[in-house]
């Protein structure tokens, strides 16, 4: 008999486990929100986070625009802060995303701009 009742008690646990990973699963999925579709730039003491965002044709170019998109922000955002203007910086390629949009693609990419 007690076999018998641990034996129930692991099964209800495991389906319990179950059902919370698909949960958590399905909320991921649901919420695939990042930073560069809610903001376009962010700096935080030495680091300046930088989006850029573009539609083409192709992904390809849609990618590449996006970089540029990155590039563009963070040089306005250098410009106009005096602790940023005229300083060396190393720039890291972050998530970069593509989505099938109308004719062509939407991609959002995220460059991480190191200041030294």
């Amino acid at each position: 008999m007690a076999l018998a009742i641990e034996m129930c008690y692991y099964l209800r646990m495991k389906i319990l486990l179950f059902i919370m990973l698909n949960v958590a699963s399905a909320l991921a999925l649901a919420d695939n929100r990042w930073f560069c579709t809610e903001e376009s730039s962010q700096v935080m003491s030495d680091e300046v986070r930088a989006c850029g965002v573009a539609y083409n044709k192709t992904e390809d170019e849609a990618r590449e625009n996006a970089l540029g998109g990155a590039v563009i922000e963070f040089k306005a955002i250098c410009q106009i802060s005096d602790d940023c203007r005229n300083r060396k910086f190393n720039a890291i390629p972050s998530r970069t995303e593509c989505y099938p949009f109308k004719n062509g693609y939407k991609c959002y990419r995220m460059i991480r701009f190191i200041l030294k």
